[in-house]
């Protein structure tokens, strides 16, 4: 039988399937090629709504640069799927796609968004705000978005976009976001990031209790809590660290003592040891055009971390044994051999030293002597030490929200780091860093695309979560990794396709995504029982062979 096969067959080939199984169908849910193609209409037969999805596949499976998506493809099951030979999406046509979607960038995100939330009920009433940066390769002399600039955990001497983003509380799903210049302050973001979620609320429903917006200290100043409080009656609060800058912010930071901190412990989920204490806080704001002073007065809760506290503690004393280190061998060492036989030079050496020492203040070194026999000690000043370490672990969170208790401010503002997690999705597992395009409608456009990307693999990570799986992204992209479809083209033209088994393990991901009783990818689109394992064929093409309709690629 092998033999006859052998001789029958022209060729076998291994298409990819992997993740595509169950990515194609959230993306089918979403609309998105066809909300692509109702902003940027199709031309001379090309749909720039499929390039879009291809290019959000590729992403989230095996993401490659333009000139290379066409390679990737034809390897995989989605020319099948889609009825496209993979040639087609060569570095031109999507470049053109690309070109296309950008000025539509806002309402394209906004359509495809509104159905996402609308079609999986998500919460709003958290949102977590916050910016990161992504590297950009080349020089972009004359780029508007692209700039030299500050970013954590970037190198300064890079160019870089901003990605401003909005990620919800409920499984972190993005809602809202903007590709920013790189030299764009955080603080200077947060205007506009209102402006943009105005947007959403315009279609979709407030929650009944009000939206909760989460930032950092970045997206707080005097400025901006008189322009959060300006939206509290349309049900918009917000929730901030606070870096103190008024004398009236740091007295409160400091005033209260360690023992009025204990007496109030914050229980919770937290998992940590933290006290915390509200108290009312007020912002002045003088706008610089006509003088006009503002003030509205917020709560604060003072959190106490007794980990952070003894972290700066034991950091402090390991520096301070590091500086006694140095005295020893760089100046006690030294006393009475040439040029250290002063006691106004060993000071002048001494003091050099305690200057550079983040806690030089902290000990009290003692020279004396006459010229030849000068003497020195040191030690270390507890009351320095006590009062530099009383205000480590201490910092401000500020809300106008009228209902939230000490520990949901706490939690919550705990629990930002969803959008961070999501950003550390869109940079390794979507790749986007870094980027080579050097045009900035296409950069933009790219980033829609990996934004895309990014929401149909956070519901495709909600719809197992919700049903009792608790899995990753990744680790469903993983166990798909492995999964093919061998297709046999005979010598009559025809073709025959098998699909791998499934594992138990993949089994369970698609019966907890809910797609056990129905055609994952659709009937017509696969050809026949694919996704269950079984065998379908393709009868003999008409006109134009196989192979050259996939322009020899394969």
């Amino acid at each position: 039988m092998a033999q006859w096969v052998a001789f029958l067959s022209g060729y076998q080939i291994a298409r990819f399937m992997g993740g595509i199984l169950f990515l194609y169908p959230i993306l089918k849910e979403l609309n998105v090629a066809e909300i692509v193609d109702e902003y940027c209409p199709k031309r001379t037969g090309e749909s720039h709504g499929l390039a879009i999805a291809v290019l959000v596949l590729n992403r989230l499976t095996a993401p490659r640069p333009l000139y290379k998506v066409a390679q990737w493809m034809a390897f995989t099951i989605l020319p099948l799927v889609v009825g496209v030979p993979a040639a087609k999406f060569n570095d031109d046509y999507l470049g053109r796609a690309l070109d296309a979607v950008e000025p539509h960038l806002e309402m394209i995100w906004l359509e495809i968004v509104i159905r996402a939330f609308e079609h999986y009920d998500i919460d709003l009433s958290v949102i977590f705000y916050d910016l990161t940066a992504f590297i950009m390769m080349g020089e972009y002399k004359d780029s508007q978005l692209v700039g030299f600039g500050f970013a954590h955990n970037t190198p300064m001497d890079k160019r870089k976009v901003k990605l401003a983003g909005n990620v919800v509380q409920d499984s972190g799903i993005l809602l809202a976001w903007a590709g920013l210049p790189g030299q764009t302050a955080d603080v200077a973001t947060v205007e506009e990031n209102l402006s943009r979620l105005e947007q959403v609320f315009n279609r979709r429903q407030r929650p009944k209790d009000g939206t909760l917006i989460v930032g950092d200290r970045a997206m707080l100043n005097s400025r901006l809590a008189v322009i959060y409080d300006t939206q509290k009656d349309s049900g918009l609060y917000y929730l901030c660290g606070l870096e103190p800058r008024d004398k009236a912010h740091k007295d409160l930071l400091a005033d209260l003592s360690v023992q009025d901190l204990r007496a109030n412990y914050l229980t919770g989920k937290i998992g940590k040891r933290y006290w915390g204490v509200k108290r009312p806080i007020t912002f002045t704001y003088e706008n610089e055009e006509t003088g006009e002073k503002t003030q509205v007065t917020h709560t604060a809760l003072v959190v106490f971390s007794e980990a952070t506290h003894r972290s700066w503690r034991k950091k402090y004393i390991k520096q301070l044994r590091a500086l006694s280190t140095q005295l020893q061998e760089e100046v006690k060492d030294k006393l009475n051999q040439p040029y250290w036989r002063t006691v106004k030079a060993i000071r002048r050496r001494v003091q050099s030293r305690l200057d550079k020492s983040p806690v030089g203040k902290a000990l009290q070194v003692d020279v004396w002597g006459e010229p030849g026999a000068v003497q020195m000690e040191w030690r270390v000043d507890r009351k320095v030490l006590h009062e530099m370490c009383r205000l480590k672990g201490r910092y401000l969170l500020v809300t106008d929200h009228p209902n939230l208790s000490a520990v949901e401010m706490l939690e919550t503002y705990k629990d930002k780091d969803k959008g961070e997690k999501r950003f550390r999705v869109a940079k390794g597992v979507l790749r986007v860093r870094p980027i080579y395009l050097h045009k900035d409608e296409r950069i933009s456009a790219m980033l829609l695309v990996n934004m895309i990307a990014l929401l149909v693999y956070s519901l495709a990570e909600r719809r197992c979560q919700h049903n009792g799986l608790k899995i990753t992204g990744r680790q469903m992209l993983y166990e798909f990794g492995s999964l093919y479809v061998i297709e046999m083209s005979f010598r009559d033209g025809s073709r025959l396709s098998t699909s791998m088994p499934l594992t138990p393990q993949q089994w369970e991901i698609l019966n907890r995504m809910g797609f056990e009783n129905e055609m994952l990818l659709g009937s017509e689109e696969w050809g026949g029982d694919i996704a269950s394992g079984k065998q379908f064929a393709i009868p003999p093409p008409r006109g134009q062979p196989w192979q050259e309709a996939t322009g020899g690629i394969a």
